[in-house]
């Protein structure tokens, strides 16, 4: 799923449950002037956290995840300019077409999604 939030002034990209991206989008954010990057169940992060993005990014985590010890993760991962939070439910969870849909725990990630990037576009 590829989504897109164009305010005029900035076009940021949110590439959603797309395998392997994680690596990718980091390197990319440190090779090009991007205004922030958001990964919503970015699990394969974990295998990179060797990298640390170059623009404010956003990392949003289901409470339970089968691939991966989310609170171990999140309590370990520290990096500056990274906003790491944890939502209530599985993988899927902000999905509505998933049957891990928790329509409190979507709600709560597009609010965070809309501050994150009124705070990081560049008319601010």
């Amino acid at each position: 799923m590829l989504s897109i939030y164009n305010n005029s002034e900035d076009l940021i990209i949110l590439i959603h449950e797309i395998y392997g991206i994680n690596p990718f989008i980091l390197d990319t954010a440190n090779r090009f002037a991007l205004y922030g990057v958001i990964f919503c169940y970015g699990s394969r992060i974990r295998d990179y956290t060797d990298i640390s993005p170059s623009c404010p990014a956003l990392l949003l985590f289901p409470s339970h995840e089968k691939s991966f010890n989310v609170r171990g993760f999140v309590s370990s991962f520290k990096k500056p300019g990274v906003e790491v939070h944890t939502l209530e439910g599985n993988h899927g969870f902000a999905d509505s077409y998933s049957s891990e849909y928790n329509k409190s725990s979507a709600q709560k990630t597009f609010a965070l999604i809309d501050d994150f990037l009124k705070e990081n576009s560049s008319g601010s």
